[in-house]
This record gives structure tokens, C-alpha cells and sequence, in this order.
């Protein structure tokens, strides 16, 4: 009879020690996930710099070469490429610090 009740205690331990280990591997988990995620957007923001950039010098050139008001509308172009990159990068600063927060 004592031993079926220190079976049944080792059995219950053995579940507990479980269910602890799997929730703190999942915790683990979702601080690591939330760390890559972070780190995505960071670097993500130099990447969207350059490409709404070099998207504005594109169209400006583009236009340019169309309407022949060179180098007018290439400047104008390459300005709002560098304000929506910075838009971008507000954008994403200002929800990563809203999470971390």
C-alpha cells in the first residue's frame, strides 16, 4: 500500500516536472520568436530606405525623360522617395516602441 501511494506521488511529480518543462520551453519560445520578430523590422527599415528612394529616382528620371524637364522632376521625385522612406521608418520605429512599451 505505501509503495502504490509513493508510485502514484513519483508519477505525479514525473506529469508536473512535464507540464513545467513544456510551458517553460514555450515561453522560451515566444521570447525568441519576439526577438527574430524585432530584429526583422530593424533591419527591415534600411532596406525600405533605399528601395522608396531609388523608387522615386526611378519614376523622377522616368518622367523626365518623357516630358523633358530635366532635372526638375527628377529632384521633386527623388525627395518624396526619401519622405516615404522616412514615413516608413516612423512608422515602424513607433509601433516596435509601442510593443516594447
Amino acid at each position: 500500500m505505501v509503495q502504490k501511494l509513493l508510485v502514484r506521488r513519483f508519477i505525479q511529480r514525473q506529469k508536473t516536472d512535464k507540464a513545467e518543462s513544456s510551458i517553460y520551453i514555450k515561453m522560451k519560445k515566444k521570447k525568441e520568436d519576439g526577438a527574430l520578430k524585432g530584429l526583422y523590422k530593424i533591419t527591415s527599415m534600411g532596406i525600405m530606405m533605399a528601395a522608396t528612394t531609388f523608387i522615386g529616382l526611378g519614376i523622377g528620371v522616368y518622367l523626365d525623360r518623357y516630358f523633358d524637364t530635366k532635372p526638375w522632376l527628377t529632384i521633386l521625385f527623388l525627395l518624396f522617395g526619401i519622405a516615404a522612406g522616412f514615413k516608413n521608418i516612423y512608422e515602424i520605429a513607433k509601433e516596435y516602441g509601442d510593443k516594447c512599451s
